[in-house]
């Protein structure tokens, strides 16, 4: 298993949490959630380790790069 850094994933995490703590900041609810960013974090965790357990995590960073 690969356990360095993916500053791609990272990028894409910290976007997603920016974005829910902005939700948060102006008391927005997701689907009865007020704390959406702690969730929208813990769940981006849960997908990108199970990327990188199951060997995409090379893949997921190559595909970021091409979008971006």
């Amino acid at each position: 298993m690969n356990n360095t850094a993916h500053p791609a994933r990272e990028a894409v995490a910290m976007h997603m949490t920016d974005l829910a703590a902005e939700f948060h900041l102006s008391n927005k609810e997701v689907d009865g959630v007020d704390d959406i960013e702690f969730w929208i974090h813990k769940l981006f965790n849960k997908i990108c380790g199970y990327m990188t357990k199951n060997g995409f995590g090379d893949l997921w960073d190559e595909e970021f790069k091409n979008r971006c």
